[in-house]
C-alpha cells in the first residue's frame, strides 16, 4: 500500500490519497513531485451528455517525474458515462458500451505513458463516492487493448475538482 499527501505553499493538503495501483506489477501511485501546485489525482462532472441521457463524471491520475520530460509521464484517465436517473455514480462498470442504449452505464479508460496510449478492454471498474471529492476506485483486472497490460489495485483518496475537462 502506498499513500502519498501533497501539499500547497500554505502547508494545507490539496491531495491526500492510498493508492495500490498496479500496472504489469509495477506500482502506479501519482505524483508530481516538481509542480508544487497541480493535484495528482483530479476529477471533473458533467451533467446531461449523450442527448441528456447521461452524466459523465472523469478521473485523471497522473505520475510524472521531471515537469517536461514526455517520455518519463504516465497517467490514468477514466471517463465514467452513468444514467441521469442513477443518483450518484457509485458503481461497477464495464467496457462494453450498448449503442441501442446510449444510457447504461459504461466505463472509458486509458493509461498513457510518454506518447504511447492504451485504451481498456476487458475487467471491471468499481467506483464508489465517499462524499466531498472522496472516492474509491476499484480496477478489477483491467486489461489493456494493446499490450494486454494487467491493471489491478485501488485508489482512494480526495481529488481535485475540476471546472472543465482534462
Amino acid at each position: 500500500m502506498f499513500s502519498s499527501c501533497s501539499s500547497d505553499d500554505s502547508g494545507d493538503a490539496t491531495a491526500s490519497f492510498v493508492s495500490t495501483i498496479s500496472i504489469d506489477g509495477v506500482a502506479f501511485i501519482p505524483a508530481t513531485p516538481n509542480n508544487p501546485v497541480a493535484s495528482p489525482i483530479a476529477t471533473s462532472f458533467e451533467a446531461g451528455v449523450n442527448n441528456g441521457e447521461s452524466n459523465l463524471r472523469i478521473f485523471h491520475m497522473l505520475k510524472t517525474g521531471t515537469i517536461g520530460d514526455i517520455n518519463g509521464m504516465e497517467s490514468i484517465q477514466l471517463s465514467v458515462f452513468y444514467p441521469t436517473t442513477q443518483t450518484s455514480v457509485n458503481g461497477t462498470y464495464d467496457f462494453d458500451f450498448n449503442m441501442e442504449e446510449i444510457s447504461d452505464p459504461y466505463i472509458q479508460g486509458s493509461y498513457t505513458q510518454g506518447m504511447s496510449m492504451e485504451t481498456f478492454q476487458d475487467g471491471t471498474i468499481t467506483v464508489t463516492d465517499l462524499g466531498n471529492n472522496k472516492f474509491k476506485i476499484v480496477f478489477n483486472n483491467v486489461v489493456t487493448t494493446q499490450s494486454q497490460m494487467g491493471i489491478t489495485g485501488s485508489i482512494e483518496g480526495t481529488f481535485e475538482f475540476q471546472s472543465q475537462d482534462f
